[in-house]
């Protein structure tokens, strides 16, 4: 397992993250969001004031292999004449 932290200079915390996830997804990783605690402002002001250069945290994803990369089943869907009238 890896884990690893980021500031960015931008505080745009969903492009980061998505831009991350799809990468790792495209690898063959699996990732696990820990952002707690820089979810509380006063918390993610402080961690904000200790790196160096000045940033926005970023929170820590975990990253692994998916031992078992099994697909699971399909959730069942309603037919679509049974929503839409027509």
């Amino acid at each position: 397992m890896a884990r690893a932290a980021a500031a960015a200079a931008g505080d745009d915390l969903f492009a980061y993250v998505s831009a991350v996830w799809l990468t790792a997804t495209a690898e063959g990783l699996v990732l696990s969001p820990m952002r707690d605690v820089i979810e509380v402002s006063g918390a993610r002001a402080l961690i904000a004031s200790l790196i160096e250069p000045p940033g926005h945290p970023q929170p820590v994803l975990r990253a692994g292999v998916d031992l078992d990369p099994q697909r699971p089943p399909a959730s069942p869907r309603r037919p679509g004449r049974d929503i839409v009238d027509g």
